[in-house]
């Protein structure tokens, strides 16, 4: 049931973590990455200006 109410698109995002007392633990991810609109914009290299 647990699973089936968390999963996004078939998949369910689990951290198995330790306690500060050293017992195991699993927590759900719920991590969402933002969307970015404008891509990276790169800078032309200069190819005339070759120490060589």
């Amino acid at each position: 049931a647990f699973l089936k109410t968390h999963q996004k698109n078939g998949w369910v995002n689990l951290n198995v973590l330790t306690s500060q007392a050293g017992k195991p633990y699993v927590e759900l991810d719920t991590f969402v990455p933002k969307k970015q609109d404008d891509a990276p914009v790169k800078s032309e290299e200069k190819t005339a200006d070759l120490p060589f």
